[in-house]
């Protein structure tokens, strides 16, 4: 049996989870920015143990899912029986996710 499929954070998703940290504290406060982001990173986290489990945004790109916490959708691509899970984007749930994702 195959073991977990890695995982790999892009360098955009890091930079967009910090982003949204400092936007939310400075609209929210810390400590809602914390709840936030500390939901990202568990999300994040557990994506290699089921990377099934989010919905399908095939239609958006091939192989594309969508995990939500809160507003936030964390966009990933997993290829079934693939050896990684790959963060590419997150962003705010009611963003055009076509015309921000980068290129492929």
């Amino acid at each position: 049996m195959p073991g977990k499929p890695a995982l790999v954070i892009s360098a955009a998703a890091e930079r967009q989870i910090s982003d949204i940290w400092q936007r939310v504290a400075a609209d929210t406060g810390i400590a809602v920015a914390d709840r936030i982001y500390e939901g990202m990173r568990a999300v994040i986290a557990d994506l290699p143990s089921m990377p099934l489990r989010h919905e399908s945004r095939d239609y958006v790109r091939r192989h594309y899912r969508r995990a939500l916490v809160e507003r936030w959708a964390i966009y990933y691509r997993y290829e079934p029986g693939g050896r990684t899970v790959e963060v590419i984007a997150i962003f705010d749930g009611a963003m055009d996710v076509e015309r921000h994702l980068p290129p492929e």
